[in-house]
């Protein structure tokens, strides 16, 4: 069984603690003074080695926050006289200004992106003949200011119908087994004036009753995937 502890502190603070009783007992223990001398003064060597250890780890945290408040001070009352630049160089409308003070101008304001394009548009017909449209976009959102609008066109040769618009990713059409004919679905991204292509057609074709009926998406290479309605 090892009788010193394993950490440095502790095997320090063990002989601080046996030092006094080992140089009372040390004829007893079969050590001499002078042996014990020699153990007192590296204790004690070791005790101010480790305080000086502490000093200067305190002190290194002591400086280093030091050194980041005054970089902070300066930053900040840096970042203010760069606006107070910035804010003469727009009043006067002088560029030049940013050119003596060596700081880049403002760049110009870039215009937003236009939508992306609402991807994988598909739906599913419940048993009540609800059709519920589904699709992806890269921005979307409440946040991001960008509206999804929906047309439906029955049959072949039928107009676009505008049927709503929605910041979901989802839309829900009630009434599709009453029209009695295929629809066609389409969706489109918009973000005020900015208007994304429209996604690829989604087709449901009817089959005489609202207990058959078939969706079909058209791909882009032009193929057409079917699925099946919905299982109750």
């Amino acid at each position: 069984m090892a009788v010193l502890p394993p950490s440095r502190l502790e095997q320090l603070e063990w002989f601080e603690s046996h030092n006094g009783i080992w140089t009372l007992n040390s004829s007893a223990l079969n050590l001499s003074s002078a042996q014990m001398v020699v153990l007192a003064n590296l204790t004690n060597a070791a005790r101010a080695a480790y305080n000086a250890m502490i000093a200067a780890q305190n002190a290194s945290k002591n400086a280093t926050q030091a050194w980041y408040d005054a970089q902070e001070a300066m930053s900040d009352k840096g970042a203010d006289y760069i606006k107070t630049i910035k804010a003469y160089a727009a009043t006067t409308g002088n560029p030049g200004v940013y050119t003596i003070a060596q700081i880049p101008p403002p760049r110009a304001p870039q215009p937003a992106p236009l939508p992306s394009q609402p991807t994988n548009l598909s739906g599913a017909i419940s048993p009540q003949g609800v059709l519920t449209l589904a699709w992806g976009s890269d921005r979307s959102g409440p946040t991001s200011g960008i509206f999804f609008h929906v047309e439906r066109k029955l049959g072949d040769n039928g107009p676009w119908t505008s049927l709503g618009a929605t910041q979901e990713l989802t839309y829900t059409d009630a009434a599709v087994t009453t029209y009695g004919a295929a629809a066609t679905y389409q969706v489109q991204a918009r973000r005020g004036d900015k208007f994304s292509p429209w996604s690829m057609p989604l087709v449901v074709d009817l089959v005489g009753s609202s207990n058959s009926s078939v969706i079909a998406t058209l791909n882009s290479d032009g193929s057409i995937s079917e699925h099946a309605r919905e299982a109750a």
